[in-house]
């Protein structure tokens, strides 16, 4: 789901009247087309009703202009102050490849939503191909 379709999850004909401030301000109006994604209550709403089990990041690896996929990408969850490691990726393959690649990590996991917030850490290779 991206940024453009969260309408799906806060529709204007249950909200808009009684609540025009989750709806952007367009010169002087409220848009019913377009939510607020400044107004906390909005973002949590949504937050709220998303599904959250896929985190899907996308790399480059062009190793003729030194832009090469990273070793590990980890997910980590903040809970009563506390990180936790969620799931990680590593790839340990480092082979020499003069081909521009896009690599795409899918971080899965059903827990993503039982922490307040997620951080995404990427370590890249310490060696070159």
């Amino acid at each position: 789901m991206w940024g453009h379709s969260f309408y799906k999850l806060l529709s204007s004909k249950a909200y808009f009247k009684t609540n025009p401030e989750f709806f952007a301000l367009y010169e002087v109006r409220r848009n019913s087309e377009s939510l607020c994604m400044t107004n906390n209550t909005v973002v949590e709403i949504i937050t709220n009703k998303l599904n959250l089990k896929t985190i899907r990041i996308n790399t480059s690896n062009d190793q003729r202009h030194w832009i090469i996929t990273p070793k590990k990408i980890s997910a980590y969850g903040l809970k009563k102050e506390k990180w936790q490691l969620i799931t990680q990726l590593e790839d340990n393959k480092l082979t020499e490849n003069t081909e521009v690649s896009i690599k795409s990590w899918e971080l899965k996991s059903n827990n993503y939503n039982r922490y307040d917030i997620l951080k995404i850490e990427v370590e890249n290779l310490t060696e070159l191909p």
